[in-house]
């Protein structure tokens, strides 16, 4: 009798317990609100358009002289170091067959970058051998806006052997600080 009574006893107190324990039950669905506070992340890991839970990254290449974003589907949120470089790889065939390229080959090294709060800092060396490029304010500017588009990154400043590095702007001019994407401006397309 005593083995019934456990056999019958034991559902029922699992059963009560977990019908106490989590969430309470609502009659009817209702409407909440986000919390508030900045989550960047959340806000900009949105899914790509047509394809099923990836997350969006966006790249800067050249289309026209001018800095062109480019959307692509990855399948986790990158890292800032990954993010440069999956920039730095250049245009996909399929992107280079639609007028894309980069600024970036030629222009200067790129070393290492490291966040900094909401600051990407970027190591740069000297450029390759033999090469030489007129188009430094587009390179900046690709790494500039693809870094300062990013969740949590709002600028990007340069660095060479250890020391800040001046920068070409849209406009010409040199920038020792800090650089977000609206100093590119003059070079982004309407397509903005």
């Amino acid at each position: 009798m005593n083995a019934r009574r456990l056999a019958v006893a034991v559902p029922a107190m699992m059963l009560t317990t977990a019908a106490a324990c989590g969430i309470p039950a609502e009659k009817a669905p209702r409407d909440i609100s986000a919390p508030n506070g900045r989550y960047d992340a959340a806000a900009s890991a949105r899914p790509a358009t047509g394809a099923p839970g990836a997350i969006a990254e966006t790249v800067y290449f050249v289309a026209d002289s001018r800095l062109t974003a480019i959307t692509r589907s990855v399948d986790s949120y990158p890292d800032l170091a990954t993010h440069l470089r999956h920039l730095l790889s250049g245009p996909t065939a399929q992107e280079t067959a639609a007028g894309l390229s980069s600024a970036l080959t030629g222009t200067t090294t790129i070393g290492e970058v490291r966040p900094n709060g909401a600051e990407a800092i970027v190591s740069v060396g000297d450029p390759p051998e033999g090469s030489s490029r007129s188009d430094e304010a587009l390179a900046f500017g690709q790494i500039v806006c693809t870094l300062a588009t990013r969740p949590g990154t709002a600028v990007v400043s340069f660095t060479y052997d250890g020391q800040r590095l001046r920068v070409p702007r849209a406009d010409g001019s040199l920038s020792e600080g800090a650089l977000t994407c609206g100093d590119y401006t003059g070079l982004l397309t309407d397509a903005e």
